[in-house]
This record gives C-alpha cells, structure tokens and sequence, in this order.
C-alpha cells in the first residue's frame, strides 16, 4: 500500500457523485476524510507551481467528493489549495483506499485506461480538430473536463487524476433517478455523434497513430468463468424477471433464454473485431451520472463526459444504445427514438465532413442499420447492471466497501454474491417501470422492421407514423400472426402513404412450439427470399415480360423478412393487396364452392408456377437442388399430440357424408384414413416418387390462401397465391387436387386396390 498522509480536513459537504453533483451524503452529517495516500499530495504539490503557486508558500486541503454509494473503481476528493487570498478548487480521482475494492474491481486497469485517455486521446483529438479547421465548442467535440494531471502506475498501485470542477462553470448532474427528456438526449446525440466521427476519421489519416487507441473490452476479465461479477449480474437478471407482470408470458420466455446466453451476448457486442470496419473509440460509460450539463433557462446548451475509465473500441452502436436504454424511458423512445438515431447519425456525418471525410464510404447509413441490428441489445444487457443503481436515491445504495467485504466473504464461502438496491417500495417501483419498458421495447422487432420498409420507400423516419388494424378475423392465427400497418404522415394521420400486410409467428412460445410455427416461417422466408426472385431472374433472363400471358408473378410483393430461430422472432412483410392505391383482390367465400372461371385463372397461374421450376431445373441447377430439400410440412403439422385427435373426428365427419351401400368404397377409404392419415400422406407424396416430374408445390392451395382480380365487367383476370408456409417439393398435381379433391378418391372397393 502507498504511504499514507494526514490531510487537513475542510468544513463542507460531501460532492456528490464523480466529485461533480451536488449534496451530501442524505443525514446531514460531516464525515472524516480519511487518510489519504502520500502520492496524492506528490501530485499537487508537482501541479501546484506549474498553476502558478509559489513553492513553500501554499497549502492544500482536502474536502470528500463523491457520496455513499458512488466509486466502485475510484474514489473523488476536492482539493484546494490557497496562497494567500487565492484558492483554487481541483477534483482529484484516486483508486479505492480498500484493498479488496482495487483488487476485485480491476481498479487499477480502469484508471491506467482513464489517465491514458486523458494523457493521450484526448488531446490528440482536441488537436486534430484544430488542424482541420474545427476550433470551437458549437462545431466539434471538445466537451471533457480540463485535466490538469493525469498518472498511473500500475506496479506500484498509484494513480492520480487531477481535473476541473465543472460545478464552478456552472455545470449540473442530471438526477438520475429521473428519466431524461428530449432537449437533454438530442444535446447528448449529437456530441457523441462528433466523438465518433473523429474515430473514423483518424483511422483513416492516422491509422498508425490511432492504433494505440484500440483499447479492449473492459468487461472481459470480469466475465471470466469464476469471476465475482457473473454472480452479480445472474442476480441482476432475476431482479429483473421478478420485475415483470406474469401475464407477460413472451417477455418472460425471452428472458429466460436471455440468461442463459448473457455472458456469451455481452462478450459478442464487445468484440471489436466484429464491428469492424466501423469500429471506434468510445466513451464506454454513456449514463447520466457520467455527463453533466449546463443551461440557459431551463433548456441545456452545454454538456461535458467524464469518467471515461471504460473507454473501449468497439461499435458505435454501444454507447449509442447504453445511453438511450438506461436514460430515456419508454415514451421517449415511442416517439422520438428514430429522431435520435437520425440526430446520432447527421452530426457523425456532418462533421466527417468536416473533418475531409465521406460517411458513405467510412460508415455507411446500412452499415449503421445493421450494427443497430448486431448490437442493439447491449444497450438492455448494460441495463441489467445500471438500471438498479439508477434507480435507486444515493442514501439507500449499499456501502461499498460493506458491499466488497461480503462479495470477498461470498466467494470464499462459494456462495451467490448479489447487490442489494432499491429498498424502499418507490425505489422498486421506479425500477420496475423502466426496466419493464426497456424490455417491452427490446422486444418490439416487428416494429423496427417495418420500419425500415419505410426507409427502403423513401419515407422520411421522423415524418411517419404507422396505424395497425387486425390483419385477419378472429380465430385465425394459430401459425402466424397477421396485422396490417399503414404508414401515415406524421401530422396528418388521413395521408396514408402504404399499407402492407405484417405476418409474424405467435406471442406465446408454448403456442409457437405446438404447431411448429418456427419451422413453418423458415420455409416462407426461404420461398420468398430465395425462390421467387430466383422465378424473376430467370424469366427476364430469358426475355418473358411481366406484360406476357405467361409470366409467373402471381404472388404478393415482399418488402422485407427477418428471422432469428434463437429468439423466437422471424416477420414477413407484404403488399397489401387490398390496398385502395393498387387494383385490389379480394377472396372468396370459403364456404361456397369455386366456379369454372376461378379455377381456369387458377389453373394458369399454377402451370405457370411449376413451369418455372422446370426451368429452373435446368437452368439454375444449384438453386433447384435447394428446392428439392423442401419435405411436406402439412403433415408434420397436423401429426402432433395436440392435432392427431382431430383426424379420426373430420375423417369420420367426411365418411358420413357417403351412404356405405351406394358408395362403399369412398365411405371405407375415409375410415381407413383415421388411423395414419399424416403419416401414410406424407410418405406418398415425398418428391423422389414424383421424379422426374417433381416440381414446387403452393402446397396450401385452398380459397383462404388465394384472391382474384375483375376487370370492370367483372370477369376474373388476375389471381394472387400468398402463404407459402407450406410449400413443398413433390408432385405438381397436389396443388391441383385440391380443387378437385373427389377426383383423388378411389371409385373402387378398398379389398381390390393394391
């Protein structure tokens, strides 16, 4: 341990958290400093001349700067030193006096990363701004507190970090209790946009230099398999299942999976290496009690980052998302999450471009979509262990080197280690209601596609809004859920821009397990992926146009899919072709049967549909091997225990529709039926009996999954054939067959067939 040395001990409060909040410790009383490490004062008495104090003749005084509950990693205490009339106040930042604190916490890592920030990165910053022209605060990022002494040395267990006390210039700490509002995050966006564009930028002109910047994920040695920290956050996670209504079976369930693969996510998104070309240096700590704010009125016009002590290279979705799940809450985000994104984004741009840079070519806005994709959930990860301190007042946070001495006692004993936080009713409730609105928003995936439909249409984000109806009748659902969305214009919701058709699996997990909902999506995704754009390549390769007869494009738009087995969560989204802006279909009774200009439409379309797979038989040898792999799946669905019941019912329902002395042999076969049905169809109709005439199949092909188009004298001239969850590689006469079922079933007596 560092010699220690008596400091004088000033008459004031506590600071508050980081050395920059206000208030004390909650009970109105003063607390001793303690002794504090002789290398502190060595610092100040190293700095004191060089701010223009005379040797001997000053003196330095020590005040508390951080509250109950705060410095895990470091701790905070004022300084003052005074000459005379003259005194001034400097926030020095020193690892944890208690042994068990540095050691377990890491802290000396953590502060050799903060004083190199402070030494190294962010002067180089600063300066490179200054040599593109960028010199003011309204047009860059120079938004850190001045640091007047930066040092660590690791061997011997010393570091210092001497900066400014942002109070004096009238800067504030955000309550953290309290959810920030749209002024407070859009100032914050558009800072850290800045920070990361110089990144990129200096990875471009500078990437020897900026090598030295790539520092690693601070969270890796923690998450080491015996670590104390994978206890604490296994607790944090049930805090957080606790926290949720029963009722919310879907979140629960994803929760659930969560924990199992929490430490294995939260090393993914950490993992520099994934996110590159695009990775940079962050801040890596993006909450609110590491950002302070100035203000004009009521409104903040300045903001400083500090404690920077988990700075890390990595995506710049990570301190994008931190920051916009543990300090917004859920209505912010309903309305104006993509406004921040957009914000984010512009200010990277702008000053990429005014650093001499092209964000097309050094972040591109899809490679932003697709790190929001990749990394989005650290955001919730990180909530999991910030969320309860944020909620919980300074007075009722756990004593942290109580709190050290238990985890020690904890892990010797080899028992669970945990935090205790929020002990009073208002505490829980308030972290009941954010953490429950972070998980309802993690989970909104539907939504977030759909969203980028209305990018892909050229729909301005900001200025859209989208309406949802139910998208089909009650009862329906039981593979998939389908809603219609209509994108309105955001001040006038009677403009309706487009309307599709959204298609997802089932909330309920036990619901999506039953009817095999996954594996259904699976196979429409893949048809309306990989098959259909294949029919389309291949038809205008070979010169048939959309205007002929005999072009196969009988099948809804797809604007977008997205599947994720893991997670439970794949969407489908559609035309709506009932939209009044296209010349609309529409269905027909499924309870009256089809007349003969329904069927003869039909009919085209489906010998168009095999056609093309002939085609592509030939044509697209790879892509056709492919379709060769797609089993009948009708009869995997309807085998299991929750349907087979029904079979020897509707079979013997249909039996009864026959007199067994007139038509005996139809009446037998039906009963014959109930005890294999599935089984024995799904071995007729495999796709190697077929061969070599096998071909696509809709493989549902019935009126719920067909609409028809009139012209104006109302004659059947267009027929659309949609959910292709069925879809299957066998013989092309299936799909026939269902319009015209009798034909299939034997005239003869069951004793006479082979």
């Amino acid at each position: 341990m560092a010699d220690q040395k008596q400091p004088t001990v000033m008459e004031s409060a506590t600071n508050g958290h980081n050395g920059h909040g206000d208030g004390g410790d909650g009970n109105g009383e003063v607390e001793q400093v303690p002794e504090l490490p002789a290398y502190l004062y060595r610092a100040l008495e190293r700095l004191a001349p060089r701010e223009g104090f005379t040797e001997g003749k000053f003196s330095i005084a020590f005040d508390f700067g951080s509250s109950k509950g705060d410095g895990f990693v470091g701790q905070m205490f004022k300084a003052v030193i005074s000459e005379g009339e003259r005194k001034e106040v400097y926030l020095c930042k020193i690892p944890p006096l208690d042994d068990a604190r540095r050691e377990q916490f890491s802290a000396m890592t953590a502060f050799a990363r903060e004083a190199f920030v402070y030494e190294r990165f962010l002067p180089l910053i600063f300066e490179y701004q200054r040599e593109k022209g960028v010199e003011s605060r309204e047009d860059g990022f120079f938004h850190a507190p001045h640091c007047y002494y930066a040092h660590c040395d690791e061997a011997a267990q010393e570091s210092v970090i001497v900066m400014e006390d942002l109070r004096l210039r009238e800067f504030r700490l955000w309550d953290k209790r309290q959810p920030v509002d749209y002024e407070h995050a859009r100032l914050f966006m558009t800072h850290l946009g800045r920070l990361h564009a110089i990144s990129l930028a200096l990875k471009r002109d500078r990437p020897e230099e900026f090598e030295q910047f790539k520092l690693p994920n601070p969270f890796d040695p923690i998450l080491e398999e015996d670590g104390p920290f994978r206890n604490m956050i296994l607790s944090q996670m049930q805090m957080v299942i606790d926290a949720m209504d029963v009722e919310e079976t879907e979140a629960l369930a994803k929760l659930e999976q969560l924990k199992a693969n929490i430490f294995r996510e939260l090393l993914r998104c950490g993992d520099a290496s994934l996110a590159e070309p695009y990775a940079v240096a962050g801040h890596g700590d993006c909450w609110t009690n590491n950002m302070m704010f100035r203000y004009q009125d009521v409104t903040p016009t300045n903001i400083k980052l500090i404690d920077w002590q988990l700075s890390r290279y990595g995506s710049p979705v990570l301190d994008l998302v931190y920051f916009i799940f543990n300090c917004t809450d859920e209505e912010l985000r309903s309305h104006s999450y993509h406004r921040l994104l957009s914000i984010y984004y512009d200010s990277l741009s702008k000053h990429l471009h005014n650093l001499g840079g092209n964000v097309d070519k050094l972040f591109p806005r899809s490679a932003f979509r697709d790190h929001l994709k990749r990394f989005g959930r650290y955001g919730f990860l990180m909530s999991l262990m910030v969320m309860p301190i944020i909620c919980t007042p300074n007075d009722e946070l756990p004593d942290t080197n109580e709190t050290m001495e238990k985890l020690m006692k904890d892990m010797t004993n080899g028992t669970e280690s945990e935090m205790v936080y929020g002990t009073t009713e208002k505490a829980a409730a308030r972290y009941r209601k954010r953490m429950s609105g972070a998980i309802r928003d993690v989970i909104s995936y539907v939504q977030q596609q759909l969203l980028s439909v209305a990018e892909g249409e050229g729909f301005n984000r900001e200025q859209v809004k989208i309406n949802y109806e139910p998208g089909s009748k009650s009862g329906d659902g039981y593979i998939g859920q389908i809603v219609r969305a209509r994108f309105v214009t955001a001040n006038d919701p009677t403009n309706s821009l487009l309307s599709v058709i959204c298609k997802f699996p089932p909330e309920d997990r036990k619901q999506r397990e039953r009817f095999h909902a996954m594996l259904l999506f699976e196979r429409e995704l893949f048809i309306y992926q990989r098959v259909l754009p294949a029919f389309e390549e291949l038809q205008e390769k070979q010169g048939v146009t959309r205007a002929e007869g005999t072009y196969f494009g009988n099948y809804p738009k797809c604007y977008r899919t997205y599947f994720d087995r893991e997670r439970g969560e794949a969407v489908l989204i559609l035309e709506d072709l009932t939209d009044s802006k296209r010349p609309g279909l529409k269905l027909l009774d499924q309870y009256q049967p089809v007349n003969y200009e329904h069927v003869r439409v039909l009919m085209q379309a489906l010998g168009k549909l095999n056609a093309c797979s002939f085609a592509l038989k030939l044509h697209r040898p790879e892509v056709f091997d492919e379709l060769r792999q797609l089993n009948d799946l009708l009869s995997i669905v309807l085998d299991t225990e929750q349907t087979r019941p029904l079979t020897p019912r509707n079979c013997r329902l249909a039996a009864s529709a026959f007199d067994p002395q007139k038509e005996p042999a139809r009446y037998h076969y039906l009963l014959e039926l109930c005890n294999d049905m599935w089984p024995r169809t799904g071995a007729r109709i495999r796709g190697v009996l077929a061969e070599p005439y096998a071909a696509l199949n809709h493989g549902d092909c019935w009126t719920s999954n067909v609409m028809f188009g009139y012209d104006t004298e109302g004659n059947v001239n267009e027929v659309c054939l949609f959910d292709w969850q069925m879809a299957r590689y066998s013989s092309p006469v299936l799909d026939y067959t269902v319009y015209d079922v009798w034909e299939a079933i034997p005239t003869t007596p069951c004793h006479d067939r082979s």
